[in-house]
């Protein structure tokens, strides 16, 4: 996200602007007419549906509420995601602020959503008012990093390593509002902290991230509270100009309240080879293991190869795959599975970006603790400025996940896409407003985990 020196912010035209009408109904109106909405539906809460003993698969679109995000890739490798986020915010005067940066933030979404608890009977519709007010405050060695740290890309932060140093520290409160159903309200959090040090060939980092969410759960099926708290460790060294070892340590705990609280230990370790200019050549080996409460702990180990391709700033390409050996003590069993990940982005015009991520993983299961989940899947992003300021959005996936068979229980497979369109609208280099449709649907073999959800959601972010 960019920036702009206090008197260009605040100066004569800058308040001319904030006097505008129209300006003012989009930036204060819009959140007034939400909460009045949420006020004024006020009715006895409906019945909530209770659990019905049924897994299904990992709900692949990470609804928050808050962020609406493309389906996860796998964490297959220690390296970053190929390719950065092409901010929709329109870019300012960077550099003038200098190498520290303080930034407030704040998302309004107003949604209505008409299965809040995706349920395949007995379906709960609702308005939902969310307010995220937010700071991030960091230190960058250079000012083009700092702004691709704090780029927007669909109303959410993004969090992007760059090559030189930097320290960053991002918290965000989280306020849902139910209009009907008041059980349901939750005030949540999402903190992060990254730092970065490069002196030459060696660079070593490391980040921490944690999460208090209510969300649904499709692997649980139905609206969950969970904590969740990320860590990691990593080093790389260039051995030569064309030669690289890289490191890395992983620590995941993921805690779902009433239901299978696991913590996951992974350690990678890759050889990097620039084969080309333009082709970066990996291989690597990667050892974990999954502690799960009340259930038999997993071990496994990963044997992963990998390419990068990259022309200029039009196509980025990287693909990792290989083979993941998992072993459990109790009826789980030992497993073998190949597994792949494939990032792209493509920009085929000016204004368009293109995004490809496919992926197939092990997950263990939130619901039974017996129960591991291979994941098959693949998303597509679409993003086209159609006139000044206005971008089409557009995004969709496909997912199957397949349970290993549990205690006198059979295989289940479940079959999961969605798609999102919407319009995104930048009134000012600190801000936009987004219109979005989602529609997701599941379809198991186990019809009690089959559902379909429609969503709506107006966003107003604000960064300054």
């Amino acid at each position: 996200m960019t920036t702009r020196l206090f008197a260009d912010k605040w100066g004569p035209a800058a308040i001319a602007t904030l006097l505008n009408p129209p300006f003012l109904a989009v930036k204060w109106a819009m959140p007034l007419v939400l909460a009045g909405a949420i006020l004024s539906a006020g009715a006895e809460e409906p019945a909530r549906p209770e659990p019905d003993g049924t897994a299904v698969a990992t709900d692949l679109s990470a609804e928050t509420l808050m962020v609406a995000e493309p389906l996860p890739v796998g964490d297959l490798s220690a390296t970053e995601a190929v390719g950065d986020p092409v901010s929709l915010i329109e870019p300012g005067a960077a550099g003038r602020y200098g190498r520290w940066r303080f930034a407030p933030h704040v998302d309004v979404t107003g949604t209505f959503d008409d299965n809040i608890f995706i349920r395949s009977k007995d379906k709960v519709a609702d308005y939902i008012l969310t307010l995220a007010p937010g700071v991030a405050f960091g230190f960058w060695d250079e000012e083009d990093e700092r702004e691709r740290y704090l780029s927007r890309q669909f109303g959410a932060s993004t969090v992007r390593r760059g090559p030189r140093n930097f320290l960053m520290v991002d918290y965000t409160a989280i306020l849902l509002g139910f209009a009907r159903t008041d059980s349901q309200n939750a005030f949540d959090h999402d903190g992060s902290f990254a730092w970065q040090w490069n002196s030459g060939r060696l660079t070593v980092g490391g980040s921490v991230h944690a999460e208090s969410k209510s969300e649904t759960n499709a692997d649980v099926g139905g609206r969950i509270r969970r904590q969740t708290l990320t860590s990691e460790v990593r080093a790389s060294y260039d051995l030569t100009q064309k030669t690289a070892l890289e490191v890395a340590l992983f620590n995941t705990r993921n805690e779902p309240e009433d239901f299978v609280r696991t913590v996951e230990w992974r350690g990678e370790a890759f050889a990097r080879y620039a084969a080309t200019p333009l082709v970066k050549l990996g291989l690597g080996v990667v050892a974990g293991r999954v502690d799960v409460d009340g259930g038999d702990d997993r071990t496994f180990e990963r044997i992963l190869a990998g390419v990068d391709y990259e022309v200029g700033e039009k196509l980025e390409v990287g693909v990792r795959g290989g083979v993941e050996f998992r072993q459990s003590d109790g009826i789980s069993g030992d497993e073998t599975s190949p597994i792949f990940g494939v990032r792209a982005t493509w920009l085929p015009a000016a204004e368009t970006r293109v995004g490809l991520d496919a992926y197939r993983r092990v997950d263990t299961s939130a619901f039974r603790p017996d129960q591991d989940i291979l994941v098959t899947g693949f998303a597509l992003t679409l993003q086209r400025e159609l006139r000044a300021g206005f971008h089409l959005l557009l995004d969709g996936g496909y997912q199957v996940s397949e349970y290993t068979a549990g205690a006198g229980g059979a295989d289940r497979t479940d079959s999961y896409y969605f798609v999102r369109p919407g319009v995104l609208y930048n009134f000012a280099h600190w801000g936009n407003a987004r219109l979005t449709y989602t529609y997701r649907s599941n379809d198991s073999n186990r019809d009690a985990s089959s559902f379909e959800n429609n969503q709506i959601s107006v966003q107003v972010s604000l960064i300054f």
